[in-house]
């Protein structure tokens, strides 16, 4: 089980967001903290298509929560703060889709 996990809950308004932050990450992920997305199943072939595949983990919001929800601000929440029943991770950082890094970061930057 990981330490800690970069994740992002995104969906297809986002997807050119998210390929932005996915370079940050890879630009500045000094320690290889993993980076996981989640988006509705039917935007996953976008994803791989605009995004790529490499240096993330692509997962459905449906395998996040074990059902499928209409998308809304309100499930977007419930994806986001559900994450931990995977059990990938002791702990997770949130990132929205229109965030991106600037600088070079370590666990210890998350982490104390």
């Amino acid at each position: 089980m990981n330490e800690l996990i970069l994740y992002c809950k995104s969906y297809n308004k986002d997807v050119d967001r998210a390929k932005i932050l996915l370079q940050s990450v890879v630009a500045f992920n000094k320690d290889n903290i993993p980076f996981y997305i989640s988006v509705p199943s039917e935007d996953v072939q976008l994803f791989k298509d605009v995004v790529g595949t490499n240096n993330y983990t692509l997962i459905t919001d449906e395998n996040v929560l074990g059902e499928k929800l209409a998308q809304s601000w309100i499930t977007q929440q419930t994806i986001k703060s559900s994450f931990w029943r995977l059990r990938l991770c002791h702990n997770y950082i949130m990132i929205d889709s229109d965030s991106y890094f600037i600088r070079p970061f370590y666990i210890k930057d998350f982490i104390f």
